[in-house]
Parts: structure tokens; C-alpha cells; sequence
């Protein structure tokens, strides 16, 4: 891989990564007000879901890090 071509690859995840952390920001403000006043969920309920989805994704990235290092390729992942 010549360097141009690594400047675009960092660029990109700059930019993917930014614009997640952007939008999860967004969302996580915003979420348990919706969850409360439009679906009428108490905060039991709230911190439950949040607590799956931190689950979730714990799961997720330990799966995907078992499977990266069996195949030995982790651009797949990222």
C-alpha cells in the first residue's frame, strides 16, 4: 500500500469515525426522552435497554475480535 493510498484510508475512518460519534451523541441525548414521554417508560426501563445495548456491543466486539484473530484479517471488521 503506497502512501497516498494510506492518507485516503485514515481520512476515511477520520471521517466514519467523526461522523459516529457525531450521530451516538445525537441519539444518546435524546433517546431516553422518547423513551419517557412519548413511549411511557419508566427509568427502570430506560437504564435496561441501555444497559442491553452496552451488552450488546460488548458481545459484539469480542465475537468479532475472536473471529478477526482466527482469520488473521481485521480490515473486515473495522
Amino acid at each position: 500500500m503506497d502512501e497516498k493510498e494510506n492518507k485516503k484510508t485514515v481520512r476515511t475512518f477520520a471521517v466514519a469515525s467523526f461522523l459516529n460519534d457525531f450521530s451516538s451523541d445525537i441519539i444518546n441525548s435524546v433517546w431516553p426522552l422518547f423513551l419517557t414521554t412519548v413511549l411511557g417508560a419508566n427509568m427502570a426501563v430506560v437504564g435496561f435497554i441501555n444497559g442491553l445495548g452496552d451488552a450488546l456491543v460488548s458481545v459484539s466486539q469480542a465475537v468479532s475480535g475472536y473471529i478477526s484473530d482466527k482469520i488473521r484479517r481485521r480490515k473486515v471488521f473495522v
